[in-house]
């Protein structure tokens, strides 16, 4: 891995001391921890390298140097401020309560089930940060453990930041890390000191913590195949995809057949998942190891994982399906809201639910010319031809494919004509005005009405699961994007702040509110969540485009070439044929020469 050329400007004023080990490091990064640096890591071990230089003598640069370039124990010691310096240690307890609401409810009862006779279950909390992730999963085993039984439970907690490791030792935390706790639960675990808050000594003897690099570290024989559940979130977005496969061979080692492992949402896209079946909830997907007895098939070979957004719509909408349209054989069949993806991407869902999405007009048109219709009558078009087309989209994403073409800015010759969104928008709702038009195109009117037949009825079984799995943020989700739809905005919101309350830091669920308040011309709303979701998430790249493009809309070029030029800083760690966009159908490499066009154009 190298330096981004985008980076270059900023290391200019750097001593060229500094600027020749920072070229001879960022490699050894790559190859020694599986990190693939950002811009904003560049510049934070540029600082550091920086100060270390002017803090010495020539020589004593000359001895660090090669101390660093050197592969022995004194120089691991060597390299730990700098990983402190590049490692993000952001966390708080229960961070996504989706995920742990999962935990509780499924996940851990199973397992505690299935150990009743050893009465002991192991944790693997990898790339643990400061510890509110390993402390948090030993309150809610504790929570679900009989009162009359004694369980032995070892959580061992690992990272590669000793210094996120010393404070997740102290079991010393600040208000900030509880942002998303449970008040009882926060009273209940957690005493009040002078700098904080002092977790219960029941709970922090329960955690082991450790340096482990995932990358290079090799699991000890006496811990392979003895983990009831590893979790792993949050890490691999900031991995090469072969660090990923080394992580995912040692996890592989670490599970015992049948044991799960939780990771990020969509952190596993395009990973080849041999070792592991994959189970999609409403809450989130889950991979079950499966038996090393087993003789591999060709089905035991997992298809990648899907987005998110793409992965949920297919829990719901066949977990509604298998639920509701259909009486149970047996009395034994297992929840419907289980679903192995090899199951879910050959099955049909009842209807592809249409996510609203929105992004910057970046993207030149090369059809501009094409014939037009009534924007009304195009929408609904476009929406019926994805709704024949659902079999042959697996991902249930036909209709995220598929954006209504406007004549009203054709004719005119803005600048809307000419381009393409990234995203497509809301469907159009039809005015009272334009209902009219459907008179010449009856098919077009029956077709309407027959969408707007199955997104109600879709819209009914979604609150009839909502009923059964209240805390279920995939299906509220999925019922403001219905509501988004069919142009119930207030409704939309509504569902959309519920959702935020059960997963606060969702970009999906904060992209769509401020489309919706995008829509409704309240853009300092609609750039108030798109903030919110740059900060969630820094890779993140659809709320980063959409945040410049409404700063461009409203006058603000700084804050707009800004955050162009970010995007461009995450587009240079993927490979070049790597599909960003799949609804324009546009690679990393194209998108970086069309940003680059744009912010050439863009007014100073």
């Amino acid at each position: 891995m190298n330096i981004p050329s985008s980076f270059s400007p900023i290391i200019k004023a750097v001593p060229p001391e500094v600027i020749t080990l920072l070229h001879e490091l960022v490699p050894l990064v790559y190859d020694r921890y599986g990190l693939r640096l950002r811009s904003s890591d560049l510049e934070d071990l540029t600082r550091f390298l920086e100060d270390r230089w002017r803090a010495g003598s020539n020589q004593s640069w000359a001895a660090y140097r090669n101390l660093l370039l050197d592969t022995g124990p004194y120089s691991q010691q060597a390299w730990q401020p700098l990983i402190n310096t590049i490692t993000n240690t952001e966390s708080y307890f229960f961070r996504d309560r989706g995920q742990f609401s999962l935990l509780q409810r499924q996940i851990l009862p199973e397992l505690i089930a299935n150990r009743q006779n050893s009465r002991k279950l192991r944790i693997w909390s990898a790339a643990c940060a400061g510890g509110e992730e390993p402390y948090s999963l030993a309150i809610a085993i504790q929570s679900l453990l009989p009162s009359d039984q004694s369980w032995q439970v070892e959580i061992w907690a690992t990272d590669i930041n000793q210094e996120a490791l010393a404070r997740a030792k102290s079991g010393r935390f600040r208000s900030w890390s509880f942002r998303a706790i449970d008040p009882t639960i926060w009273q209940q675990y957690f005493t009040p000191v002078a700098d904080g808050w002092q977790i219960a000594p029941a709970i922090q003897r329960l955690v082991t913590f450790q340096t482990f690099n995932l990358v290079s570290d090799h699991l000890p024989t006496a811990e392979q195949g003895v983990f009831d559940l590893v979790v792993c979130r949050n890490v691999f977005i900031y991995f090469s995809t072969e660090s990923i496969a080394l992580a995912m061979n040692t996890f592989s080692q670490a599970l015992a057949s049948g044991s799960y492992l939780l990771t990020g949402h969509a952190e596993l896209c395009h990973q080849p998942l041999q070792d592991f079946s994959t189970q999609i909830y409403p809450e989130s997907v889950i991979y079950r190891r499966r038996s090393t007895e087993k003789i591999p098939t060709h089905r035991d070979i997992a298809p990648p994982i899907m987005p998110w957004e793409a992965a949920h719509s297919i829990a719901v909408s066949t977990a509604i399906s298998t639920h509701y349209d259909r009486q149970p054989p047996t009395t034994t069949e297992p929840s419907p809201y289980t679903i192995d993806l090899d199951h879910s991407l050959n099955s049909k869902p009842t209807i592809p639910p249409r996510f609203p999405q929105s992004a910057p007009n970046l993207i030149p048109n090369s059809a501009t010319n094409s014939t037009s219709y009534p924007a009304t009558n195009s929408a609904t078009h476009s929406a019926t031809h994805s709704t024949q087309n659902s079999t042959q989209n697996s991902t249930s994403n036909s209709a995220l494919n598929s954006t209504p073409r406007s004549t009203s800015n054709a004719a005119s010759g803005s600048q809307s004509s000419t381009i393409l969104t990234i995203f497509p928008k809301l469907a159009a709702r039809s005015s009272p005005a334009s209902t009219t038009n459907s008179d010449y195109y009856p098919d077009h009117h029956r077709a309407r009405n027959h969408e707007d037949q199955l997104q109600n009825r879709l819209k009914q079984k979604l609150a009839q699961v909502l009923q059964k799995y209240p805390n279920s943020s995939a299906v509220l989700y999925g019922l403001a994007c219905l509501h988004a739809n069919m142009g119930a905005s207030q409704e939309a919101i509504h569902y959309c702040q519920q959702a935020l309350e059960i997963e606060p830091e969702s970009t999906a669920i904060c992209c769509l509110l401020a489309q919706i308040w995008e829509e409704q011309n309240q853009l300092d709303r609609a750039k108030q969540f798109l903030r919110r979701a740059v900060y969630l998430d820094r890779h993140a790249l659809r709320p980063r485009l959409e945040l410049a493009s409404l700063y461009e809309r409203t006058g603000d070029m700084t804050a707009a070439s800004r955050l162009y030029r970010s995007s461009l800083d995450l587009l240079q760690n993927l490979a070049p044929h790597w599909h960003v966009f799949e609804q324009a159908n546009l690679t990393a490499s194209e998108l970086i020469d069309r940003l680059q066009q744009h912010l050439a154009n863009l007014p100073s």
